[in-house]
């Protein structure tokens, strides 16, 4: 068993928040820059917003470095049932892409079966993610289009 090169952490205090959001809004994937950039002008509050308004935020980091890989995690809308989810990550997720989308399929199947819905959209772009998104069971509806963009909602549904 090869030792993971990277290690996660649920991110509590609002330093940690803050922290993971600069590092991230800096070394953001283009992919991940564009999808929000369809819903808003302003990528920098929405990568904060993503974080500080989760239940939960959690981020994987390189062990050797310290650099952030990823931050992800799930929100309560109101009115909605489950939870919306999102992720988003820095060129770093490519170096760890495989033992990442396992561990990472895991937390959502756990989070599925506790909401029984996870939910939100991703671009037509976006071919990792949806490859991804497949691979752990999410069901993809009607495309819709926002600023030029396609986009896929889509659900994992818990058993």
């Amino acid at each position: 068993m090869v030792a993971k090169a990277y290690s996660i952490k649920r991110l509590r205090t609002e330093e940690e928040k803050q922290a993971a959001a600069e590092e991230l809004y800096e070394n953001l994937r283009d992919v991940d820059s564009r999808e929000i950039s369809a819903w808003t002008w302003d990528v920098a509050r929405e990568v904060r917003e993503s974080i500080f308004m989760s239940d939960e935020a959690w981020a994987a980091r390189e062990k050797r470095s310290g650099a952030l890989i990823a931050v992800w995690g799930k929100r309560e809308i109101q009115g909605k049932p489950g939870r919306l989810i999102w992720c988003l990550g820095t060129e770093k997720v490519k170096r760890h892409f495989l033992p990442f989308a396992l561990e990472s399929r895991v937390i959502l199947k756990r989070w599925a079966r506790k909401y029984r819905r996870l939910y939100n959209a991703v671009g037509a772009f976006n071919e990792d993610a949806l490859k991804w998104l497949a691979w752990c069971g999410a069901e993809f509806l009607e495309p819709f289009e926002l600023e030029g963009e396609k986009f896929y909602p889509f659900e994992i549904k818990g058993d």
